[in-house]
């Protein structure tokens, strides 16, 4: 099954919207991704991403519910996105 994306990296299909987080294992050589989830009809989905330079997995609470899921790749990310994904904002920058 291929996934769809929007603009913004948020996988639509299949929608995670309020599914289950079941986990998430990075290999041996910290180069590969593999997600476990859950739709809300209970679906399971086993995501792979080969090629892992950075990875922000973060609010994993009680429940395991799902927000949203993004995915992006190096030529289409966004500079806003990288920011998140490397916690820069502009208090930071000026500490250095």
């Amino acid at each position: 099954m291929d996934i769809l994306r929007d603009d913004s990296g948020v996988v639509r299909n299949p929608s995670f919207h309020d599914g289950r987080f079941l986990g998430l294992v990075i290999s041996p050589d910290k180069r590969q991704l593999t997600i476990y989830c859950q739709t809300v009809d209970g679906l399971q989905y086993e995501i792979t991403a080969p090629g892992l330079v950075r990875l922000r997995a973060d609010n994993i609470l009680e429940g395991n519910i799902i927000f949203d899921l993004a995915v992006h790749e190096g030529g289409t990310i966004s500079a806003d996105a990288v920011k998140k994904l490397w916690r820069y904002d502009e208090t930071t920058a000026e500490t250095f």
